[in-house]
């Protein structure tokens, strides 16, 4: 489904004058201009949510000029990012060891108008959720969630039926947890470190199963 399909389907659902079909969100209708409205921000939101397996990402972190106390580098927040999931060194994939975390914190820049990500990492690459607009290769119980999630939007900024916001956040969390289990389904990770490694990239192995640094 694209962005108009899961948008006609969420229409339908809101009803009360807001289930007549749109063409593009660039129409002249109220309803595809609140569509249009909202849309970018539930595809992110619901983006956010969950470790989706088909909008992972790995980008190279550029280090910042700026020093955060208490780290030995700042990296700039990725672009094209609605959530870091983890960092590690380049080659690293974190589905092979779960267990491995490299420790980092997301900050304020000095200017208070973007995002650091602060680290003792050196060369750093980042795990993210991409920011991906449009839905069309996901998963069918993702556009399901999705629709829901629209859905509670467009009977609020449509005022089509505002008995069906409350029960299409209840939808929404059903539908989520649906699209979820079946991500996870799909996808075997290493439980466990292999007993022949020990060490990587300067960080090693304590007895919890965490890593610490050198």
């Amino acid at each position: 489904m694209n962005q108009v399909e899961v948008c006609n389907l969420a229409l339908s659902r809101a009803g009360n004058g807001a289930s007549s079909a749109i063409v593009s969100l660039d129409d002249a209708s109220e309803a595809a201009r609140c569509c249009k409205r909202v849309f970018a921000q539930v595809m992110r939101a619901v983006l956010r949510e969950f470790d989706w397996s088909w909008a992972k990402g790995i980008v190279a972190l550029a280090i910042s000029s700026e020093t955060v106390p208490g780290y030995a580098y700042a990296y700039a927040y990725p672009d094209a990012c609605v959530r870091v999931r983890s960092i590690g060194p380049v080659g690293f994939s974190p589905g092979r060891m779960p267990s491995y975390r490299i420790p980092y914190e997301i900050v304020a820049s000095a200017n208070g108008e973007s995002r650091l990500i602060a680290t003792d990492l050196q060369d750093a690459v980042a795990f993210i959720t991409r920011d991906i607009t449009n839905p069309s290769f996901a998963d069918a119980l993702f556009h399901e969630a999705l629709a829901w999630r629209l859905t509670r939007e467009l009977a609020l900024g449509l005022k089509a039926n505002p008995q069906m916001a409350t029960a299409a956040e209840q939808e929404y969390n059903v539908a989520l947890s649906k699209a979820v289990a079946a991500n996870d389904q799909e996808q075997v990770r290493d439980e466990e470190l292999p007993e022949d490694v020990r060490e990587y990239g300067g960080y090693y192995a304590l007895p919890n199963g965490a890593y610490s640094c050198r």
